[in-house]
């Protein structure tokens, strides 16, 4: 039996393997930091936009997203804010939160055309001024209990410390 004979089938399982898991964080995701965090009692692991190319990026070419993970947005100051669906996979809901970890606006996004132009997407604002958005699965809001009031503890401080313009 050649060496190559081995391999083939090897390589094959090998790939049957990787192929059923879960998708991991990796060209322009690879790499943020990440923030356990309780959300009404819900454990969640976010991955951190601090800077201006990873919250430019954001979700966008993911191809999903695991429901006890999200993706957390955190700018240096509060302003108003509005997400479009960029080259996304999978519907995504989003929590705009001001700088005492207050909800102030919810939206549940639908995915578009990945070819649709920037300026035919559809936007998704804060209704007020904003410090940091959440972005989970779509069914996320409901699942951890999301709606606009609700208070979050959240290390505010921390995160807007970390936060490049």
């Amino acid at each position: 039996m050649a060496a190559t004979d081995f391999l083939k089938p090897l390589l094959l399982l090998l790939t049957l393997v990787l192929a059923g898991c879960p998708s991991a964080p990796s060209g322009p995701h690879a790499g943020l930091p990440t923030e356990k965090l309780d959300l009404n009692g819900r454990a969640i692991t976010v991955e951190l936009a601090l800077d201006r190319d990873s919250r430019l990026q954001g979700l966008s070419d993911r191809v999903s997203l695991d429901d006890d993970r999200g993706m957390l947005f955190v700018f240096a100051r509060e302003q108003p804010l509005a997400f479009v669906m960029r080259r996304c996979h999978f519907d995504i809901d989003i929590a705009f939160i001001d700088a005492t970890g207050t909800v102030v606006a919810t939206h549940q996004m639908v995915t578009e055309p990945p070819d649709r132009p920037e300026a035919q997407l559809t936007p998704y604002a804060s209704d007020a001024p904003a410090l940091m958005a959440l972005e989970l699965n779509a069914g996320g809001l409901e699942r951890y209990g999301l709606t606009t009031g609700t208070r979050l503890n959240l290390p505010v401080l921390d995160l807007k410390r970390r936060a490049k313009r």
